[in-house]
This record gives structure tokens, C-alpha cells and sequence, in this order.
């Protein structure tokens, strides 16, 4: 059984590297991590030998006569499957909470004095599409406006902030609720995943004690990144009311279909990570696919 709260360093990059190059050899795996210094030939072997013991990892012979072992995930080992699904979520995750945080910061650094008036290129659009302009330059100025009151006069920036996100609700909301959403979604994948799944997969009891513990450990970990980033956002400086609305919206609120999350953000250059964050989640949902948790 797993001693440490986590996989190490090495035991992460080999699993990683067997899960995009199975068949392996072992000198195969040795040859990667040496050519990441992360480690010697001997240490490298007692990493594979804990993966073995562990069952996370294990070797068949490519012929009976060969001498080689060809090294496979065990997709079958529940505790892998958390661990490493975890950790890519977080990844991913984090990513993707600094990237809404810029956006979320900075939605009013591009505003001028020629994006405040309409340009010759816009008497020729259609109406719909100037209309939308229109929308979002008084967005962008009353945010702005939100700002520069809120050096003086907090309380009233407070107001302010309030009364245009119950108005708006455009990308200063999507960008600050959506994560909460995500980080809820994947909550609850894990926790019917462990009330019905982990009983039937993992008989040591130990095994299932240790399953617990790095589970949440790494669960308190999103969170607390997810704390840090309602905390850095201007949406919370100075909102504090709608902050805590969002929050309890995010758990009690109908869900909105995950392909929306993933468009959401393919729309605003974060594709890459809502990928990520929508694989992960997804097998989280194996096995439990008839609790209909995940929206998609």
C-alpha cells in the first residue's frame, strides 16, 4: 500500500509517460526520466517497482520466449484513476482561474476615447451588430466609472457593482460563476464516484483509507485555488453581496450543460484548458454515467 499522501515527482511523470506511450519497455522509461534528470537507473527502477507493488502499473511479455516486459497503466486501479485525473484537473484548473482573473481584471484596459464614439466602419454594419457595440462600450463605461468611484468611495462602488451585474451578467459573470460551477461538478462526480464505485473496486480497507485522504487532500487544494481567485478578482472587492450569491448559485442552481462550459470558454482563448477540465470530468463520470451528474 501507498505510504505518502501522494505519487512523487518521478511516480507522476512515469505514469504520464506510460499513458501516452503504453508498451514501454523499462529501459524505455529509464531513458525518459534520466532524460529529464530526474532520477538514476536504480532509483528509477525502485519507482517502477513501487507503481508494480501498488498495481498501478504492471508488465507483460510481448512474446512468451522475450525477455523484456512491456509496461501498461492498470486502468482497473481506482486510486490511479483519482489521483491522476485529480491532478490533470488542477492543472488545467488553475490555468484556467488565471486566465479568467486577467480577463476578469483587465475588462476595461482597452477602453479609449475613439472605442467610446462609433467609427466610419461601423454606419455600415447591420443594426444588430451595432447595437451590440453600443452595449458593450456602456458596459465598458460604467465599469470603468466603478473603478475610479471605488478609489474614494467603497461603499458606494459596492452599490454600483451590484446594480450592473444584475444587468449585465456578460463575461464579468460568466468568468467568475462558471469556475465555481466546474469545481461543484467535479465535487460531486467524486463523491458518488467514491460511495459507489470504491466499495466494489478497492477491497483493502487500508487502500480505500489512503484513497480517501489523497482524494480530498487534492480536492482541498482546487478549492483553496479557488478561494484564492474569487478573493483577486474586482468582482469581490467590491461585491461582496453578489459574491456569496454566486457562490450558493454555483451549488444550488440548475446546472447549465457542460458543452456550454466548453464553448464559453473556447470563445475567450481558453480552449486548451476547458478540454482538459471537460476529459477529466468525464472520467470521473465512467461507471456512474446513469446518475446523470454530468450535463453535456
Amino acid at each position: 500500500m501507498i505510504q505518502q499522501p501522494d505519487l512523487t515527482r518521478v511516480e507522476k511523470e512515469i505514469i504520464n509517460y506510460l499513458r501516452d506511450n503504453a508498451g514501454s519497455s523499462k529501459a524505455d522509461i529509464i531513458r525518459h526520466i534520466r532524460s529529464k534528470q530526474m532520477g538514476s537507473r536504480m532509483t528509477v527502477l525502485e519507482y517502477i517497482k513501487d507503481l508494480e507493488n501498488n498495481n498501478m502499473i504492471y508488465g507483460k511479455k510481448e512474446r512468451p520466449d522475450s525477455q523484456s516486459y512491456m509496461m501498461y497503466i492498470n486502468e482497473d486501479n481506482e486510486l490511479l484513476t483519482v489521483l491522476t485525473t485529480l491532478e490533470e484537473f488542477k492543472e488545467a484548473y488553475v490555468s484556467l482561474l488565471e486566465k479568467s482573473k486577467e480577463k476578469i481584471n483587465s475588462l476595461d484596459l482597452a477602453l479609449t476615447e475613439a472605442d467610446l464614439s462609433r467609427s466610419e466602419e461601423e454606419e455600415g454594419m447591420p443594426e444588430h451588430e451595432r447595437a451590440f457595440l453600443e452595449y458593450e462600450r456602456e458596459m465598458a463605461r460604467e465599469f470603468k466609472e466603478m473603478k475610479d468611484i471605488a478609489k474614494q468611495d467603497t461603499e458606494k462602488a459596492r452599490s454600483l457593482v451590484e446594480e450592473w451585474v444584475r444587468e449585465y451578467q456578460g463575461d464579468f459573470y460568466l468568468l467568475t460563476f462558471t469556475p465555481i460551477e466546474l469545481f461543484y461538478e467535479m465535487v460531486d462526480l467524486v463523491f458518488f464516484r467514491s460511495m459507489i464505485m470504491w466499495p466494489s473496486k478497492i477491497k483493502d480497507e487500508g487502500v480505500v483509507a489512503q484513497t480517501y485522504l489523497i482524494t480530498y487532500k487534492k480536492i482541498t487544494e482546487i478549492q483553496q485555488e479557488l478561494s484564492r481567485f474569487i478573493e483577486s478578482t474586482i468582482f469581490v472587492k467590491y461585491g461582496a453581496y453578489n459574491t456569496i450569491q454566486i457562490l450558493v448559485g454555483g451549488r444550488y442552481d440548475k446546472r447549465s450543460d457542460l458543452w456550454l462550459s466548453v464553448e464559453m470558454y473556447k470563445g475567450r482563448d481558453m480552449g486548451l484548458e476547458i478540454q482538459r477540465i471537460a476529459d477529466s470530468l468525464t472520467r470521473l463520470n465512467k461507471g456512474i454515467e446513469n446518475l446523470k451528474l454530468l450535463h453535456r
